[in-house]
């Protein structure tokens, strides 16, 4: 029979190993998930963050949310310490891949704690309970990140 394609989304603030995580994740299962880089909550998120809320785009945030909670999905909030995510941002090149990158560096510790705190009220706002799980870069090793995914899926 058609196995059920399985969504997984993955949101976090930058800096925090979703690139990474995407990547081990994609590898251990061979690309066998629809994975999603920033999901819906990830951009009402950054409509809060940067101050450009707006109701209408909420509306169809909250929609597109609604839609993936009803299907075969996983939300993966990736997180860290501040601490460790300012040294991370503070230890950025700015190759050009990252437009925001020379930006990244002006916040300060407690501008990412903010942002974290944010980001994780509107990821436990959009997302069904029994769907998320949150993983902070800052303790887990990249394997044990997609350890935990890998286990959440099967």
């Amino acid at each position: 029979g058609v196995k059920n394609i399985m969504f997984i989304v993955i949101e976090g603030d930058d800096r925090t190993g979703k690139d990474t995580l995407i990547s081990g994740v994609c590898k251990a299962t061979k690309w066998e998930y629809v994975i999603i880089p920033r999901g819906p909550a990830g951009y009402a998120a950054y409509d809060s963050i940067y101050n450009r809320y707006d109701s209408s785009r909420w509306a169809s945030f909250l929609r597109s949310a609604e839609v993936l909670n009803k299907s075969e999905c996983l939300f993966v909030y990736c997180y860290g310490d501040p601490k460790t995510l300012y040294e991370r941002r503070q230890n950025e090149i700015d190759d050009g891949t990252h437009p925001e990158a020379p930006k990244g560096k002006d916040l300060s510790v407690e501008d990412i704690e903010s942002r974290l705190k944010t980001y994780r009220f509107v990821f436990d706002v959009f997302y069904d309970e029994d769907k998320r799980i949150y993983l902070d870069s800052s303790v887990l090793s990249p394997k044990e990140m997609v350890a935990q995914v890998l286990e959440k899926i099967k």
